[in-house]
């Protein structure tokens, strides 16, 4: 009989195990969440979205707690359908939208059933979807030596003196999608590095990640991770928690950042990744203050047509704020595009949708739940919510399953610091 023990429950006698056909049917899902999730589909469609009967089906026959879980996300939906019609909505766009926030919830309960089953498989099924990702990344770089860079790169400007500048998106819809999607990778390694635990393989793949994020030119990703590891070190100097770990890696960081900035500004001082440096910290940055300042003018804004308090409802802010939206960030949504005007912040997108009420209530969740779940007992975990905490501020949008994602490993109860600190033979072989 195939058992489904967390890896938190194993002991000498347990060891985990998962039927072939299941590792697979999760491994296939990986690769399409990863690499090919909106290929070919309209702007704001996804092959996860329609893959939730099946996750649907999965979880009950997984015994997840489906039917409590659906009741609570009616209960906090159905009051708001009630405001947001008393204040006037296109009825088909609140529904089709609402649907797709279903999908997102849907999403993110399937994720946690998984991790509560299988998270032993975690690692493994991120190191096939890395290896495969690092020979995509040859072969997209050699298209583009061969001019032929469509429809993995985008060239642009990005920002002022910064003209016809490639950056890497993979087959997802743009480079700072794909940057998010390696994000828990590039953390989930760094964890083997603070814990002295790193094996050569495993280097070999964070320096894949690296390259991959290095060519996304994703500023928001790349600095905000930064960010993440030093708001991590500053944690845990107020904390009884890797104290030891922790001093050791304050040295290796500082030393790290300083030859960095050497680099930077001697042999990459004319580059375009350094132009663009100096334009952010000089605030002239568009994309910066697109994703910041600009995104909260516009949410206030278009949620002030029906509601400061409550926003416009889902669904509506494409209706009512698509001609300001499409000016400021240049986007279409006519027929040949198929792009939808989203303001490019997930805080912003939910102050514009659910109003002053939509946005405290997601950061009162999230503090809850960071408590009640423990969070800063996992080094792991406790870095995902350091970035997507900041992260949403200045990027994503409210129905991004990448985000989902982070937030749902983020207050599971699994990857506890032991897991970086010894090897574990067993945790991601699937019973053949």
């Amino acid at each position: 009989m195939d058992l489904s023990i967390s890896y938190t429950d194993l002991n000498a006698a347990a060891t985990p195990r998962i039927k072939r056909s299941q590792y697979q049917a999760i491994m296939l899902v990986a690769f399409v969440y990863f690499f090919f999730n909106s290929f070919k589909l309209p702007d704001g469609f996804l092959y996860t979205i329609l893959l939730s009967p099946v996750f649907l089906y999965w979880l009950l026959v997984k015994k997840a707690p489906v039917a409590r879980c659906i009741s609570y996300f009616l209960l906090c939906w159905f009051p708001m359908l009630v405001i947001h019609y008393a204040f006037g909505i296109s009825l088909g766009a609140y529904i089709k939208s609402s649907v797709l926030y279903f999908t997102a919830f849907l999403f993110g309960l399937t994720v946690y059933t998984y991790f509560k089953h299988y998270s032993f498989t975690y690692e493994s099924i991120m190191e096939k979807v890395l290896k495969l990702n690092f020979l995509f990344v040859i072969v997209c770089v050699a298209l583009l030596l061969l001019d032929k860079s469509e429809p993995v790169w985008i060239t642009g400007d990005i920002s002022e003196g910064v003209t016809n500048f490639p950056r890497l998106r993979m087959l997802t819809y743009e480079p700072s999608y794909y940057s998010l999607l390696l994000i828990p990778s590039f953390l989930f390694y760094f964890q083997y590095i603070f814990y002295k635990n790193m094996s050569r393989g495993q280097w070999l793949l964070l320096f894949s990640v690296i390259i991959s994020l290095g060519l996304s030119l994703s500023y928001g990703a790349i600095f905000i991770s930064l960010l993440t590891l030093g708001v991590f070190v500053l944690y845990n100097s107020f904390s009884r928690m890797r104290r030891q770990q922790n001093k050791r890696f304050m040295f290796f960081l500082v030393a790290m950042v300083s030859i960095s900035a050497v680099l930077v500004l001697t042999l990459f001082a004319n580059s375009g990744f350094v132009l663009r440096i100096l334009n952010i910290l000089d605030g002239n940055d568009s994309s910066i203050n697109n994703r910041s300042s600009q995104a909260y003018f516009l949410a206030l804004s278009i949620a002030d047509l029906k509601s400061t308090l409550f926003g416009v409802g889902p669904g509506q802010l494409k209706i009512l704020g698509q001609e300001l939206i499409s000016l400021v960030y240049s986007f279409s949504d006519d027929d040949s595009t198929n792009q939808i005007a989203r303001i490019p912040s997930s805080m912003a997108d939910v102050l514009a949708t659910f109003g002053w009420v939509g946005f405290f209530s997601k950061l009162l969740a999230e503090i809850i739940l960071f408590r009640k779940t423990k969070v800063k007992t996992s080094s792991f975990r406790l870095c995902l919510f350091i970035f997507m905490f900041i992260y949403q501020f200045v990027g994503s949008f409210s129905t991004n399953i990448v985000e989902v994602f982070f937030w749902v490993v983020a207050f599971s109860p699994i990857f506890p610091d032991s897991y970086f600190q010894r090897k574990t033979p067993t945790q991601a072989i699937p019973e053949l």
